[in-house]
């Protein structure tokens, strides 16, 4: 195959985008293969015509559901952040809660994706985890219930991380953060703080379930419309 060809089918990966008609985990894999096929062929995306936009450092934003701090929302930011060579910043305003994925346009497009993927599915799942305990527990309180859904979105985090770093050792995707992003950030002088105590209830079962569907979200994803494009 010609490099005019490896470079045709990489534009029309990075162009598969939610806007563009595909869906959060097509757009996800989209890159991932993107990105494989320039490293497995040591070609430079500056040499394409959406070169631009790639490497233009950008801030997307996307709204949470919470007005209040979550401990959990920013961990999952950051993981997921970390991974597509982003950084996620939380801002108040207006009374809403935003996420910031500040990094090149492709890279904080799919960073956003993911997370709101990402908590869609830890909404659902966990609800669904927590139905079946209170079938089967002989005491269960709304206290107890809080505490046992951090111990599930806990694992559901670190399954989340788990997947995509199988993803990108799977891909060879290089998960450095750009300099154009390390001077973009400089230039804002952020503020970053400490994670905050994360109250659970200490479920070994919810850990290890919130786990394994953390990963299964990441893992397990529809990539016919994305192979047939590589």
């Amino acid at each position: 195959m010609c490099k005019d060809d490896i470079l045709s089918k990489i534009t029309k990966l990075l162009n598969m985008t939610q806007e563009n008609g595909a869906s959060e985990a097509e757009a996800l894999t989209a890159i991932q293969v993107a990105q494989r096929l320039a490293l497995e062929n040591n070609l430079d995306l500056s040499g394409l015509e959406v070169a631009e936009q790639v490497r233009e450092v950008v801030e997307v934003e996307t709204e949470t559901k919470s007005s209040r701090p979550n401990p959990l929302i920013k961990r999952l930011a950051n993981v997921i952040a970390k991974n597509f060579r982003c950084v996620s910043v939380i801002r108040h305003y207006c009374g809403k809660q935003y996420i910031l994925f500040i990094g090149l346009a492709k890279d904080a497009e799919a960073g956003k994706q993911v997370f709101n993927f990402t908590v869609g599915q830890i909404k659902r799942l966990s609800e669904a985890y927590l139905k079946t305990r209170r079938k089967s527990d002989n005491f269960w309180g709304s206290q107890k219930g809080k505490l046992v859904k951090a111990d599930y979105v806990l694992g559901f985090i670190d399954g989340v991380k788990s997947g995509l770093e199988h993803n990108a050792v799977q891909y060879g995707l290089v998960t450095t953060r750009p300099q154009e992003v390390k001077d973009h950030l400089n230039k804002m002088r952020l503020r970053f703080t400490g994670n905050a105590v994360i109250n659970t209830y200490g479920s070994t079962d919810a850990r290890q379930c919130g786990f394994r569907d953390g990963h299964d979200s990441i893992r397990q994803r529809n990539q016919s419309k994305v192979l047939s494009c590589a």
